[in-house]
């Protein structure tokens, strides 16, 4: 191709035949200088639709596509105006005394305004000579129009884009030839800056969708970080552990190198402290939080607080002198939030030292709205474990003072039969002069007494969880006699009959005190549950090396919709002044023996069949009743 000329081409002229000698070889130097200019021409088209893809901003475009013309067409001055698609406005930036300004033409208004009015080209041999020519804008700019060329630019669709207007021809004025090169340039140049504006337009949409696309996946990031952090504080031992592991979680997720929770515990402030030294270290407790006055401030006020200590700040020095270093860095950034619980603050949160994705330790940008809203979200999760905390607390304190109540309940109601049996006991002694049977009276007031305390230890033991067995060998029938004894006489106002029975009369290796109680308290739920009178039959026998003791009453049954925790502590029913300890201190009997407690029940009566392992063999089979 050929390269153009940096100098304007020649007017173009009328073609004149020449006369005389030298006719042929004027003639043949015309045309040639003609050829040269419509081929500089060409070569400058040619460059023009080249460079005009390679500026990706529009005003460079614009300024090039101007300049290109001006030396094309040999005009002093080339404008494009552009046309606003809202406003319809026409828009163009040209040399002016001071510099650049820019022009702004209203719709319909000038030479420019005419033809992106009405679509059609206009060339004007002395521009102050038509009406419709604004003289203002040279005024505004001190440029002298004197000839004028102004042609639409459409788009590929035809819509009218802008304006292509020269001014001043430096030789003669604007011709035909003219008219149809700078049509053809437009033509051009509307094409590319019409693919030119598409480009931007699905640049800022990429760029708009791109920060959507960002936005979204922190929100995922924090849904994340919320949904972690709740199931891990679910999983916590205790506040403690809840606290740690929220303060780290949200470390890492707002990327910071120290993170503080200081909770009011009554008079006093107990803080929480991680923080680390570099990037990727673990986090490390701190001795302490790093910005009291902004603490103070958040649980005063009630309001997130953010704070950053810029080296460019006049008071930086004197702010990050009070704050202590986080190893070697200094802190340059806090931000806090405040714990609620019931609309009371108890506590703040604080994060230091917000990190950029970047390994440089020493950039360290400013905590912004959306890290203080995650932080607000996350103080949430703590106030909700510390109330959760608060709330189980109280109610253990409330099981705990209600467990005693029931105890001491129990030990008191458990106590009557004792009492009763022993007071049974001190009235025969009182009507009886034979000193044997006074002292043998006496011994028995003192077995119930015994027994009442040893009750009372059983109670406490169970309720410290304690295990203490005193096995020894223990005639059965002896054993049998007792207790035959002790439940006729705890029967003996009631309309229940007592018939206590053995099949073995060997020797077992028990703790009989606790096995007593094991009968008493299923000997005493069979009696109450036989308000109307009924038969409480007890059986010893004997499978192997295993004793088998059954209760068995004619009451009404246990209610089914207690069967299943019929051995749980405090359940009970329908028993006035119970304290649902009974069979629950029997099961736990029974398991320190290493046995077993099963229970069967019907409309028409309960049997309750207890296994221990008996540790001897049996003997002669006889029989007690």
């Amino acid at each position: 191709m050929r390269e153009p000329k940096d100098t304007p081409p020649p007017s173009a002229s009328v073609y004149e035949p020449p006369v005389g000698d030298d006719a042929p070889s004027d003639a043949i130097a015309r045309l040639q200088a003609q050829l040269s200019r419509a081929e500089d021409r060409s070569a400058w088209i040619q460059e023009i639709c080249a460079a005009l893809g390679s500026h990706t901003r529009q005003d460079d475009l614009l300024s090039y596509i101007m300049d290109r013309i001006a030396l094309i067409m040999n005009a002093e001055r080339a404008t494009l105006f552009m046309r606003e698609a809202d406003t319809g406005y026409l828009y163009s930036r040209v040399v002016a005394h001071d510099g650049m300004t820019e022009v702004r033409v209203a719709p319909g208004t000038g030479v420019a305004g005419w033809v992106a009015h009405h679509g059609k080209s206009l060339n004007l041999r002395d521009a102050y000579q038509d009406p419709r020519f604004a003289p203002e804008h040279d005024y505004q700019t001190g440029f002298r129009t004197r000839s004028l060329l102004c042609q639409p630019m459409r788009d590929p669709d035809g819509n009218i884009i802008g304006v292509a207007q020269v001014l001043n021809k430096r030789v003669g004025w604007f011709t035909v030839e003219d008219e149809a090169l700078l049509s053809a340039i437009t033509n051009t140049a509307a094409i590319v800056i019409h693919n030119q504006e598409l480009y931007l337009a699905s640049r800022d949409q990429n760029m708009r969708l791109e920060g959507t696309r960002r936005q979204l996946e922190q929100q995922v990031r924090r849904l994340d970080t919320l949904h972690a952090i709740h199931k891990r504080v679910a999983e916590a031992d205790d506040l403690d552990d809840a606290i740690a592991v929220v303060a780290r979680t949200l470390a890492d997720t707002v990327v910071s190198y120290g993170c503080a929770v200081t909770l009011v515990e009554g008079s006093r402030l107990v803080e929480y402290a991680w923080a680390r030294r570099s990037r990727g270290e673990e986090f490390a407790p701190s001795r302490r939080t790093w910005d009291p006055s902004i603490r103070a401030l958040v649980m005063d006020n009630g309001e997130p607080v953010r704070r950053a200590m810029s080296p460019t700040r006049p008071d930086a020095a004197a702010v990050t002198g009070r704050l202590p270093s986080l190893g070697s860095l200094p802190v340059t950034s806090v931000a806090a939030v405040p714990l609620t619980v019931e609309g009371e603050r108890f506590g703040c949160v604080e994060l230091v030292n917000r990190a950029r994705d970047t390994d440089d330790e020493r950039d360290f940008p400013e905590y912004d709205d959306d890290d203080l809203k995650l932080m607000d979200l996350v103080a949430g999760e703590i106030s909700r474990a510390v109330a959760r905390s608060l709330e189980r607390k109280r109610r253990e304190m409330n099981g705990r003072l209600s467990a005693i109540g029931q105890m001491l309940s129990g030990v008191i109601h458990d106590s009557r039969t004792p009492l009763a049996i022993a007071s049974g006991y001190v009235q025969l002694m009182a009507r009886s002069d034979d000193p044997a049977r006074r002292r043998d009276l006496a011994a028995k007031v003192a077995q119930q007494f015994a027994q009442m305390n040893e009750m009372t230890r059983e109670l406490l033991a169970y309720a410290r969880g304690e295990t203490t067995l005193y096995l020894r060998n223990v005639h059965l029938h002896t054993l049998v006699d007792e207790i035959r004894e002790l439940l006729e006489m705890e029967c003996a106002e009631t309309e229940v009959r007592v018939e206590v029975r053995s099949a073995d009369r060997g020797d077992v290796r028990v703790d009989d005190g606790k096995l007593k109680r094991v009968v008493f308290n299923l000997a005493r739920n069979a009696r109450d549950a036989m308000p109307g009178g009924g038969r409480l039959t007890v059986e010893f026998s004997r499978d192997g090396d295993v004793l088998v003791v059954r209760v068995a009453d004619t009451g009404g049954g246990i209610p089914p919709e207690i069967q299943a925790h019929v051995f749980d502590a405090f359940v009970t029913s329908g028993k006035v002044g119970g304290s649902g300890l009974g069979l629950a201190v029997v099961k736990k009997l029974v398991e320190e023996h290493g046995g077993t407690i099963a229970f069967s029940s019907t409309s028409f009566g309960t049997t309750f069949t207890v296994r221990v392992p008996a540790g001897s063999a049996p003997a002669d089979a006889a029989s007690a009743t």
